[in-house]
Order: C-alpha cells, then structure tokens, then sequence
C-alpha cells in the first residue's frame, strides 16, 4: 500500500494530541499545567481581591507571590508550547521547500517514508512497538515517543482495511 499525502499542520497538532492521549501520564500533566493551573491562578486571584475587599489585607499579601507565579505560568506555558509545535513542524521540511509531499509504502515486511528532497525512513514491522489511529490522523510508534504520522483520509476504505490486518498480524499493539 502506498500514500502520498501534505501534512498540514493542523493534522501535526492532532498527530500531536493522538500521541498525548496514549498514555495516562501524558494527559494528567496536560491537564494539570493547562486546564489546573489556569484555574488555581483565576481562583487564587479571585480569594486575594475578596480577602482585600473584607479587610483581611495582610491574608492576601501572603498569597501575592504565589498567585503571580501561578498567573505567569498560565499565561505563559501555552504560548511557548504554540511556538514549540509551529517551530517543530517547520523544522520537518526544509526552507523554501513549497512542495510537502511525503510517501509511506507499507508492506508485509517494512514501512519506507520519504520526503523527497529530505530523507526516507526504513521501518521493519518487528521495530514497530504500536499503532494508534483515530478519524484524523494514523500514527506508527518506532520507539514510545516517536512515530511516523499520516493523516487517516489519506487511506481508501480498502487501505485502511488492509492496514488494520496488517496491524494484527504483526502482532503491532493497537492503542485507543
């Protein structure tokens, strides 16, 4: 089986959000740092205006520090992770490269990637540790933290069911 495809980066950024949901450590951090921290910062915020307006304003400078630390870590995290995901997928082709075509060819025996101009990737099925696939992007795992992605419209309805019997005779662990 053989695709042709142009990553976008909106399919990178799901490639990226697949890979965060497979292990639970992975996605409890992003919860916390993303979605926890934000919270505490707001709500840490919201207890040093009411300790200010109750009088008990020597309560609240105790939390100052905090909090400004708590806000600058919501503020800033998710900033430095956009500029870290568009940096990463830039990086992934060459400059002034207009063309992003890449190639998978899977078969019985190997995976080939290539992105002409670039490089190419051989993969044998016995150093495949996991595959992992939902209705936007498919990925590979090569090692537990890096994989080959393709978006999953790429595949026709036969590839694809060709690439889940693939999967299962390589006895490749499938992750949700």
């Amino acid at each position: 089986m053989q695709l042709s495809y142009a990553l976008t980066l909106e399919e990178y950024k799901a490639a990226l959000r697949l890979h965060l949901r497979q292990k639970p450590s992975r996605n409890i951090s992003y919860i916390f740092w993303y979605y926890a921290v934000p919270v505490m910062a707001v709500t840490g915020l919201a207890a040093i205006f009411i300790l200010h307006i109750t009088g008990r304003s020597e309560l609240a400078a105790d939390f100052i520090a905090v909090d400004v630390g708590l806000l600058w870590i919501a503020i800033v995290l998710p900033i430095i992770r956009a500029y870290q995901v568009r940096k990463s997928f830039k990086h992934m082709f060459p400059p002034g490269r207009a063309d992003r075509t890449c190639f998978v060819d899977i078969d019985d025996e190997r995976i080939l990637t290539s992105m002409p101009g670039v490089g190419e990737g051989k993969y044998f099925w016995t150093g495949v540790i996991a595959f992992a696939q939902n209705e936007k992007v498919s990925l590979i795992y090569i090692t537990e933290t890096r994989f080959v992605p393709f978006p999953t419209h790429a595949l026709s309805p036969a590839q694809r069911t060709e690439l889940n019997d693939l999967i299962e005779r390589k006895a490749v662990k499938r992750k949700k």
